[in-house]
């Protein structure tokens, strides 16, 4: 092994052995075992609503799922001080059980929930109720099943 052979190596002089043996010049970094992961090229997508309520002792969906894809929504309600009563919105799940916020008046309630089916706000009472809602929805893309050390 010669001097000129292992230029670009981390060892630039041959390993003096009692024996001679022949050995390849060492590489400059070792090689991964296994294959990168590729990166994912699905990016996730996100919408935001945002509307106004008026109720008068009635329902209204203001979304629903009508896509197969799991959504991860977060979700603000706003009950007007001038609501006599409060609001009742109840997130539906594809799996589980339902989420219920009470809004009362003059507030705000958040959540942040996935797997989301449909979304119902009910005025409470037999009053009207006035107030806001902004939903932020998102779908994650499906993830690639990925290799690991198991399943090479």
């Amino acid at each position: 092994m010669s001097k000129n052979n292992c230029k670009n190596s981390r060892f630039p002089k041959p390993f003096p052995f009692a024996f001679p043996v022949s050995s390849p010049c060492p590489e400059p970094f070792p090689k991964p075992c296994h294959k990168p992961h590729k990166p994912l090229s699905k990016e996730i997508i996100c919408t935001e609503l945002c509307g106004n309520l008026l109720l008068h002792n009635e329902s209204l969906e203001i979304w629903k799922e009508e896509i197969q894809a799991r959504a991860v929504v977060t979700l603000s309600v706003f009950n007007s001080f001038r609501s006599p009563s409060p609001m009742q919105v109840t997130v539906t799940r594809n799996i589980g059980l339902p989420t219920i916020l009470i809004v009362p008046p003059g507030n705000t309630l958040s959540a942040t929930i996935e797997d989301v089916h449909s979304i119902t706000v009910t005025c409470e009472g037999t009053s009207a109720c006035e107030g806001k809602y902004c939903l932020n929805i998102c779908f994650p893309p499906a993830f690639e099943k990925r290799k690991t050390w198991d399943n090479q």
